[in-house]
């Protein structure tokens, strides 16, 4: 299946994209999107100052690249020599769904993005 590699708790970002915005009431909500490493498509809602700085409105032009904060908490390497990496931190619903919180390496951002405050 995969080998498990030790991993010192980091802090990251995932990188998704911003759909629309589905409320402009203070501070505003998003409808965003990413991928997770067996390549499921996960939707949620969330306030736009947890996934952008920028100042999205209606009229803004989508999709827009957005990122939520996590901290790595695994990492593994499976068959295909793919990194995988278990994060936590992730949007709430999400965290319950089974294996959500597994993401492609390369579905991060490493270091300062200034996607999020």
């Amino acid at each position: 299946m995969g080998v498990s590699i030790c991993y010192e708790a980091v802090m990251s970002e995932i990188k998704i994209q911003i759909l629309r915005v589905v409320d402009t009431r203070q501070p505003g909500f998003v409808e965003c999107q990413f991928t997770d490493a067996w390549g499921v498509v996960h939707v949620v809602i969330e306030k736009i100052p947890v996934v952008s700085c920028e100042h999205l409105r209606m009229d803004s032009e989508f999709p827009a690249c957005g990122a939520i904060r996590c901290e790595i908490i695994k990492e593994w390497i499976y068959d295909w020599q793919e990194d995988i990496l278990t994060v936590d931190d992730l949007f709430e619903i999400v965290r319950k769904k089974e294996r959500a919180n597994e993401v492609i390496a390369a579905h991060l951002y490493w270091g300062d993005s200034d996607i999020v405050p």
